[in-house]
């Protein structure tokens, strides 16, 4: 996500708060810790790293809508 006014997890927490039951799905091309643990705070449904392949984003996708 890029935003110039808000952060990622400025963000997501909006889209929590307009719609709780919203699936979210982070996608970095970082894999710093620092990053990892501020993503994991904002409760994202799944963390792709860059690069990935279709299939992996397929099967991310299936994972978090067939979980409740």
């Amino acid at each position: 996500m890029k935003n110039v006014d808000k952060t990622e997890v400025q963000l997501i927490k909006e889209l929590r708060e307009i719609n709780p039951g919203v699936k979210v799905i982070a996608v970095s091309g970082l894999t710093e810790k620092d990053k990892l643990v501020k993503v994991d705070k904002a409760h994202v449904d799944a963390f792709l790293t860059k690069p990935y392949t279709a299939e992996k984003l397929l099967n991310t996708v299936n994972d978090i809508l067939s979980t409740k």
